[in-house]
Formats: C-alpha cells, structure tokens, sequence
C-alpha cells in the first residue's frame, strides 16, 4: 500500500480563527499519524473543522485520530461525509460524538 503525504492539507481562512483540514484518500493506519498532524496543525483556537468530503476510505484508525483531535478541541466535521464512513460513525456510535454541519460558513 502506497501513502500520498499529500492527502491532507490545511487551508487557512483570512479572519478566522481556524483553519479547515480537507482530507482526502485513505485514513487507516498507514496514515494517521500524518492526518493527526495535518488536523492539529496551526490551530490557534478551540475549533478543528475537518472536511471528510474526500476521504474514500476510513477504518477504525482513522476514527481514532478523529476522536484524539476531538479530545484536544472541539471537531467540528464539514463536507458530504461518504457512506462508508458515515456508516462507520453509525455502526461505532461516535456519529454522537461529532458535530456535522455540510459547510464550514456556518460553522
């Protein structure tokens, strides 16, 4: 299995006091720590806003960043979340957890 260390990156938003993490790809282990990374970095405030939008594959790793991220500020999960991890949300309970909203504007 191959890793594109460019499935993650993060955009800053002038006037904002966070950044959205658009994630895209796999989140499984061969990944994680460098999404963790990806999401925590540059964070100035309490707020994370990751964009699930393009992520093709999530496992019960990739949920666990989430949730480690989720401990240490406040996630907030924007975009179109696809089925298969939608689905991994519902199936684990963590759909509870999180906060969705479809766009970060409104956030």
């Amino acid at each position: 299995m191959t890793y594109d260390s460019k499935a993650a990156d993060l955009r800053e938003e002038p006037g904002r006091m966070h950044g959205t993490t658009y994630m895209s790809g796999e989140l499984d282990m061969a990944s994680a720590d460098h999404w963790y990374e990806v999401a925590m970095a540059g964070v100035t405030g309490q707020r994370v806003i990751v964009d699930l939008s393009g992520v093709t594959f999530m496992d019960s790793t990739g949920l666990n960043v989430l949730i480690r991220v989720h401990q240490q500020r406040n996630l907030l999960i924007t975009g179109a979340v696809p089925a298969q991890v939608r689905r991994l949300f519902q199936i684990t309970g963590a759909e509870a957890v999180f906060d969705f909203v479809p766009s970060p504007e409104i956030s």
